[in-house]
């Protein structure tokens, strides 16, 4: 199981360093920030007040789902894992959540 770390956008910098593995989860309106690490992009929204820019995607499907427990699944133990999302309060917990329960 991977060390997890979860953030939002703004926090990133804070976490450089210590990952070697990315799950990034994005809205189709926020970039990807760079990064030099295997990484893991999703697009989809969330949920919230109708006209915020997150809940214009479309939310998660069971594919994209399991595209990311494979990533994670395929990680090394203890691999440093930075999970982020927009807010880094909604879907990067869900997800880190989701891999530790899978």
């Amino acid at each position: 199981m991977p060390e997890i770390r979860i953030c939002g956008l703004k926090e990133i910098s804070k976490h450089e360093g210590w990952f070697t593995h990315v799950i990034s989860l994005v809205d189709g309106v926020v970039h990807v920030p760079a990064f030099d690490v295997p990484l893991c992009v999703e697009i989809f929204g969330d949920v919230g007040p109708k006209d915020h820019h997150w809940t214009r995607t479309p939310l998660a499907k069971s594919i994209q789902i399991k595209r990311i427990h494979k990533f994670a699944k395929s990680l090394p133990e203890a691999t440093p894992l930075l999970i982020h999302c927009h807010s880094g309060i909604g879907l990067s917990p869900a997800t880190a959540i989701g891999i530790l329960c899978a």
